[in-house]
């Protein structure tokens, strides 16, 4: 599997190649050997790929990103909250090794890995398709739900739209079914009158 061309992945790799170089292997050819270990077809790849990761570093969808270890098997629950800060409904594009690029995005739709979003033929096309899909998620997530309480016939409107190491909130508390449903329905009409009124 190909690994992000991370400035210490490529300083590793020079280092590495200067103990390797010899009467009978050159250092540019240690360098590609070390490459390809990594996923790269030579020196030239994983270096222009460390140009371009710096590039899109700045942009609001990142291009392969350094992913914590264990980021894609780790409880939502038991990531921390520096985790959280950095990656929590932040989509990520990882380049996949036929060209194409992955969006992915932590963003609770998985309970133990980040969502994946699609794959498109460009960085940019799939920045797009993140973008899209974290839209629809967002909007849909903000929507309250039904939760049914014991001991009466009274429920509770609940937002599920938060983080892991946050309390959901409580958008209507103790109302009837029929309440329940005329608040849903006026929350469904604001969230459509906002959307015709966003350009």
């Amino acid at each position: 599997m190909r690994k992000p061309a991370t400035d210490s992945l490529l300083n590793r790799i020079k280092r590495d190649a200067k103990r390797l170089t010899s009467p009978e292997q050159t250092y540019m050819q240690a360098l590609d050997a070390l490459s390809a270990e990594v996923g790269y077809k030579d020196w030239h790849t994983i270096a222009r790929a460390n140009g371009e990761r710096k590039a899109n570093e700045v942009e609001a969808i990142p291009l392969d990103p350094v992913l914590p270890r264990y980021f894609d098997s780790t409880p939502n629950e038991e990531r921390s909250t520096q985790q959280l800060d950095k990656f929590w409904r932040k989509p990520f594009i990882l380049s996949r090794d036929d060209g194409t690029f992955e969006a992915r995005c932590l963003d609770g739709g998985a309970w133990d890995r980040s969502t994946w979003y699609g794959i498109a033929d460009t960085a940019e096309a799939a920045r797009q398709l993140a973008a899209d899909k974290l839209e629809a998620w967002t909007v849909m997530m903000a929507r309250p739900v039904v939760t049914y309480r014991s001991g009466d016939d009274l429920v509770d409107l609940v937002h599920f739209d938060h983080r892991p190491d946050a309390e959901p909130t409580r958008f209507a508390t103790g109302v009837t079914i029929a309440e329940a449903h005329r608040l849903l329905v006026e929350f469904d009409a604001q969230a459509a009158s906002r959307k015709k009124t966003t350009p």
